[in-house]
Order: structure tokens, then sequence, then C-alpha cells
């Protein structure tokens, strides 16, 4: 299977292709030079979270790619890569690495899910310590929806561009050779080490 680094180098060469095919073809779709700029902008936002912050692979229990970026970060490394690990800690347990999270769509649908639950528990949380009640607790979900009501074709461009990324990380793992590694388990790592071979991979 291909490595972190193999993930993200074919996606990175995907957006380069791709941006002025989604660019042609949201042009011909509105005739209209500033929406066709913005929704291949979403498109390209969406994208670029799923190859570098979102990837399938955040359902194992090793060090990933976008973990190993934020560890490498002077001072404030260690604090956000065990924030990030930490929020993601959960999905990695109840998801079987390459299961439904490395299914196109559904594994995508799936991130953004728990992404969408996990800030609505921490809110209703934070409401109830500050305020003594989690009262309103949904009104960022309702304008969440609100927003996409509103603007369905920008929405439809960020998921389709993460969904697009996962794709691609769903084909190469099939198509990829098979290899053998030995991976640390990312809540051992806390020093730079796993980092560094993450990203030297």
């Amino acid at each position: 299977m291909p490595s972190g680094k193999t993930h993200q180098r074919i996606n990175e060469a995907a957006i380069a292709l791709g941006a002025p095919t989604a660019f042609a073809l949201a042009w011909v779709a509105t005739h209209n030079l500033l929406q066709a700029l913005t929704i291949t902008g979403y498109a390209l936002a969406g994208m670029l979270y799923g190859t570098y912050f979102a990837d399938p692979d955040l359902d194992q229990d090793h060090v990933t790619r976008a973990e190993a970026r934020l560890r490498r970060i002077p001072v404030l490394g260690l604090p956000l890569y065990l924030l990030f690990v930490a929020f993601w800690y959960p999905y990695a347990k109840q998801t079987r690495h390459r299961g439904r999270s490395h299914c196109p769509v559904v594994g995508t649908l799936l991130r953004l899910g728990y992404i969408l639950l996990v800030f609505l528990v921490v809110n209703a949380i934070a409401r109830w310590i500050l305020f003594g009640t989690p009262k309103h607790w949904a009104d960022p979900l309702l304008a969440l929806a609100a927003w996409m009501i509103r603007n369905p074709v920008r929405a439809g461009a960020w998921v389709a561009g993460e969904c697009l990324a996962d794709l691609l990380h769903a084909l190469a793992d099939r198509l990829w050779p098979a290899r053998t590694r030995t991976a640390r388990v990312r809540w051992r790592d806390l020093d730079r080490s796993a980092a560094r071979r993450e990203l030297e991979r």
C-alpha cells in the first residue's frame, strides 16, 4: 500500500491537473467568472482539507502524515498534536482500518458527521458550564443547515472535492503494491521521531 507521502503526492498532482478542469466546468455551467472562481475555490478547499487534514487513514492507530506535520510545528507542535489525536481517538477506535472509513463518499460523510457531532457535544458542554444550561446547543447545526440551503452549489463543491480526495486515496490503496512496514502507535509517540519518520517516507 502507498505511504502517506505517496497519497499526498497523488492528490497534489490531481489538484494541479483538476483545478483548470473544475474551473472550466464551473465556467460553462454558470457563464460567470466570479461564480466559477468561487465554486472552484470551494472544490479545491475540500480536496486540500481531505488531503492534508481529514484523510481516510485517520481510522488507524498509527501516526498519520497530518499528525506528523502538526508535531513538527515549533513550540505549539506538541499541544496541537495532542489535541488532534484526542479529537480523532474515538473515531479511530470505532472504525476498522480500510473499512467504511475508506469507502469513497461514505467515509467522507462519516468523518464530516463525526466532526459535527463532536462540535455539537463540546458546544453543549461549554454552554452548560458557562450558562448553566445547554439551551440552544443545536444553533450551530441550524446555522450550517441554513447556509447549505442558501448555498447548495458551494457546499456541494466542498463535499465533492473532499470525496475526490478520498476516492484517489482508496484507488491508490487498491492499485498500489502491498508492502510491509513497522508503524509506531500514535498515542505513544510524543517525541518528534515518529513525525520525522512519517514525513520522510
